[in-house]
């Protein structure tokens, strides 16, 4: 049923002039600039009660609005289906006014192809997007950011980091993209195992916009993994002590990095009950198929450390079913080799010490 308050709004605004008839979409924006997507999205989906009625180009545009709201704030398969219903009511006809909007919703679904482990279809949206992007468009830094992040989860690293670097170019205001952009940086530092270069970045991302707890709880969980893969774990816990009084102000489906930065940090100083709860945390409906695979990992090392081997081998066979970066596969392999070799050889004692005692 048609929202009757939102109706009356749009009645009302369609009586005096257009800047102000517009003005919960300047509100859903302003929240959206300000890292508050949920406030947004309420808006948003309370237009489109009103906005469905009036035809397919308003119906696109806010399915692209509240895909990206939920893209934000974590809900990937939810707004994977808004934003395909918007490139499907504009794919025959795109308004004008709303191309570089559609061409932000290609580069968007093709990072949450990327993400899920869908490379086929995320790396040919990133390139339509690429192809399609105009640099005087306000979104130009996002599409390069969106689309090298999907390059970067194809491990097309050279590609990543040229968008990258013209997402950087074209956001030489914005301190927030900037600060985002360092932050995929360093991402494509770390997973080329360049860890001095991914900690240097999440430097150079919180002297961008040092004031966002949007930005620092999006930073320091890469900050704290490319401390501990440095062997420094002061730096790694000085990290943690940021972000821990920060997450509170995230939605559960927005925790999964810190999740999974505190379990390797954790398991690093030699507290398994620690690492463990925060590895069975970042395991979750929320959760993207890559980091349900890092999550496994992580638990699976912690049940190698407590000479579960069997628990420990079932971690690693689930996480070896989902898509990941090279540096995380060539981990699992190892640490597979590790546990089916200390597990082969307890078998075998157990098996002597029991056929001693029957003789």
């Amino acid at each position: 049923m048609i929202d009757t308050f939102w109706l009356g709004v749009l009645l009302c605004f369609s009586l005096i002039p257009l800047p102000l008839s517009m003005a919960p979409w300047y509100i859903a924006r302003n929240h959206l600039k300000r890292s508050e997507p949920g406030k947004a999205l309420k808006i948003y989906r309370r237009l489109y009660a009103v906005y469905r009625y009036l035809g397919k180009d308003y119906q696109a545009c806010l399915n692209y609005c509240i895909g990206v709201c939920l893209a934000l704030l974590g809900e990937r398969r939810e707004a994977q289906e808004h934003l395909q219903l918007a490139r499907a009511r504009w794919d025959t006809s795109v308004p004008r006014a709303w191309r570089n909007d559609a061409n932000l919703a290609n580069a968007i679904s093709a990072y949450l192809y990327a993400l899920e482990g869908d490379m086929e279809a995320g790396e040919r949206l990133a390139e339509i997007a690429v192809s399609q992007l105009s640099p005087k468009s306000h979104h130009a830094p996002t599409v390069n950011l969106y689309a090298g992040a999907a390059f970067l989860y194809a491990e097309r690293f050279q590609e990543a980091e040229a968008q990258l670097n013209q997402a950087l170019e074209h956001s030489k205001t914005d301190k927030g993209t900037k600060a985002n952009v360092y932050g995929w940086l360093g991402a494509s530092a770390f997973y080329q195992r360049r860890f001095a270069d991914a900690f240097a970045h999440t430097l150079l991302a919180e002297k961008c916009d040092d004031a966002s707890h949007a930005i620092l709880t999006s930073i320091l969980p890469g900050r704290i993994v490319a401390a501990v893969e440095l062997g420094n774990l002061t730096l790694a816990q000085q990290a943690a002590a940021k972000l821990l009084p920060l997450m509170h102000q995230l939605e559960e489906s927005q925790r999964n990095p810190s999740y999974r930065a505190l379990s390797t940090l954790a398991l690093a100083q030699g507290d398994l009950d620690r690492a463990l709860d925060y590895a069975e945390r970042a395991y979750n409906g929320h959760a993207s198929t890559r980091e349900q695979a890092n999550s496994l990992f992580l638990q699976a090392s912690v049940y190698m450390q407590r000479k579960n081997y069997v628990r420990a081998l079932q971690m690693i066979q689930e996480a070896e079913t989902y898509p990941n970066f090279t540096l995380y596969r060539e981990r699992l392999v190892n640490l597979r080799h590790v546990i089916e070799a200390v597990g082969t050889v307890k078998v075998n004692a157990d098996l002597g010490q029991t056929l001693n005692q029957l003789t």
